[in-house]
This record gives structure tokens, C-alpha cells and sequence, in this order.
């Protein structure tokens, strides 16, 4: 068995060789300076022995607030750098901890969005749960990055637009740069039938989220549902695959998903409840690589030769 000890910046000292992996999971290259000198990524080389990039990320023009050279939004320990999927679920049951990381980026077209979705993935990410899947205990955790908007994208379509248009088209900027991938929050559209009347009770339609990709949250008559955290915690979980009730495969009453109108202008929400993670995970599984109606995608990736999780029959969540 190899042992490895890790020196500042991350450079592994092997004790009889053969290791290839190390530093979020990276594997070496050792042609160029021996053995642990530089860790391949899909686009760009970093030096073990300086804590430096070669050369700077390629996604660099999607994160504006952050510098070119960053790595994982400056968390390395709590991120990992992957493609940018809609969301991308990393397992490691290699060893004694076993643990399930969700990890997606959130792309908002204005300021205002950035700000308020802030304080929902706080709520998310503060989300520490034991799943147990199949008679194994699994430890899971969110690391939801929003990700700041990118000013300059407005500029062209200043002229003779409405706020909401400029909005829009923004949005349909920040979803062509990131591709196919990717998820964006618009914040506040003006909808005129945010609320309506089904058999004299009030229904309030406080968001939308199409495609399990896009999300916005309505106004009506001065009330701005974007002021609400877990209403937008609620729609980043429907790009998590959960359902609304009237959906309701991958739905659970008493959970995030399930809300009451108390008037026109109220609402109760229940919490983020053990069912609603219980179904993310289920979600994660079914869909795994796969397209969801050619919208929302999963991809999920072992972690340090992790075995692959054939069975997800029985859920359990505490």
C-alpha cells in the first residue's frame, strides 16, 4: 500500500511509487518535471512545486469577479473542478467516510439575482445529511456556487428595451455561453397572474423553473417574490429534479416543494424535509448521464476508485 505525504503547495513524496492521483483527484504528470511535478487537468497543467496554473482557466470569461488563474471559486477544499454540469454528484466510498457531494453553478443575469440568491444556497449548502443507501451509510453535502453576472452583457441591448427584456435576453446570453450545461436565475419577472383563484382559494405562482435549467420568481401588484429565500431555495431544488405537487413523481408533501397560500398575498412554506433529499438522490440515479426531455442533466463520478453504486432501491435519510 502506498502512503502519501503532502508538502506545501500539494506536492505528493511517494513511499514506493505507483500512486498517479492526488490534488481533487487529478492525475499526475511526471514526464515533464518527475514524478509528482504537474496534475493534469482537461485544459490546463498545475505546478505541484509552485502551487501554480501554466495557464489560466478556459471557462475564464463566465466568472468575471474572479481571476483568470483561480481554482474552484478559491475553495479547493470544498469544490472540486468539474465541467460545469447541470448538477454533478461526486461519490467516494473508497474508504471508511463514505460521503455524496452535489455540486452545481447557479448563472444570474443581474446583481439583484446574484444577491438574493445568495441567502437560498446558503440554506442548501448548510444541508449536512447521513443517506443510507442500500445497507451503506453515506454522508451528503451541497456546494452550490452562484455565480456573479457579467456586466458588459447588457450593453448591447440598452437601447429601446424594457428592464424585463434586457433581463431576458441576458439570461439567454448567460445560457449560450455555458452551453447545453449550466443553470441560470433571472430574479424578478412582472407577471400578471402570480396569483389566481381555484375554487375561491388563492394559488399563488410565486416562480417558474423551465427545463429543470432556468428559474425566475414573478411580481404582482408590488409583491416580489425574489424577496423570499426559500421560494428561490425551492426553485434551485426543482433543477435538483424535484417535482411540484400536480408532478408529483419526484414530490413530497410537508417539504420544500409544498407550499400553502393562507390570502392573495401570503403563503406558508414548509421546510426542506429528509423526503426532499430522498428524492434528489433517487433523481441522481435515475438520471445519471442521461437527458431529462433534453433539459436538466445529471452526471455523477466516483471519486479515489470508488466502486459504483449498483443498487438504489431502498433510500433512507436521517
Amino acid at each position: 500500500m502506498n502512503r502519501i505525504a503532502t508538502y506545501p503547495p500539494q506536492t505528493p513524496r511517494y513511499d514506493n511509487g505507483g500512486y498517479r492521483y492526488f490534488f481533487n483527484g487529478q492525475e499526475g504528470d511526471g514526464e515533464v518535471y518527475g514524478s509528482g511535478g504537474l496534475a493534469g487537468y482537461e485544459f490546463r497543467q498545475y505546478d505541484t512545486r509552485l502551487g501554480r496554473w501554466w495557464g489560466i482557466d478556459q471557462k475564464a470569461e463566465k466568472y468575471p469577479s474572479l481571476s483568470p488563474y483561480q481554482f474552484c471559486a478559491d475553495s479547493p477544499i470544498r469544490m472540486v473542478d468539474v465541467d460545469g454540469s447541470d448538477f454533478v454528484v461526486l461519490i467516494d466510498n473508497s474508504g471508511k467516510e463514505k460521503t455524496i457531494t452535489i455540486q452545481m453553478s447557479i448563472y444570474t443575469a443581474s446583481q439583484e439575482a446574484f444577491d438574493k440568491l445568495l441567502p437560498a444556497v446558503e440554506e442548501i449548502n448548510n444541508i449536512t445529511k447521513k443517506v443510507t443507501i442500500d445497507g451503506v451509510e453515506y454522508t451528503l453535502c451541497f456546494a452550490i456556487n452562484p455565480v456573479t453576472p457579467d456586466p458588459t452583457a447588457y450593453y448591447d441591448y440598452m437601447e429601446g428595451k424594457s428592464p424585463q427584456e434586457l433581463m431576458l435576453n441576458n439570461a439567454t446570453d448567460l445560457a449560450r455561453a455555458v452551453g447545453f450545461y449550466g443553470n441560470t436565475f433571472l430574479g424578478t419577472v412582472v407577471q400578471t397572474n402570480a396569483v389566481v383563484q381555484d375554487n375561491e382559494k388563492p394559488h399563488i405562482r410565486a416562480g417558474s423553473t423551465a427545463g429543470g435549467k432556468t428559474s425566475y420568481m414573478n411580481a404582482y401588484e408590488g409583491v416580489y417574490f425574489i424577496n423570499y429565500p426559500k421560494l428561490i431555495a425551492h426553485e434551485i431544488l426543482h433543477m435538483m429534479g424535484l417535482d411540484d405537487e400536480d408532478d408529483y413523481y419526484y414530490y413530497s408533501p410537508y417539504g420544500r416543494m409544498h407550499y400553502v397560500a393562507t390570502n392573495t398575498n401570503g403563503f406558508y412554506m414548509y421546510p426542506i424535509s429528509n423526503d426532499d433529499i430522498r428524492n434528489i438522490v433517487r433523481y441522481m440515479f435515475d438520471y445519471d448521464g442521461s437527458d431529462v426531455d433534453n433539459e436538466a442533466k445529471v452526471r455523477i463520478e466516483y471519486q479515489n476508485n470508488s466502486e459504483p453504486i449498483q443498487s438504489y432501491s431502498n433510500i433512507e435519510v436521517k
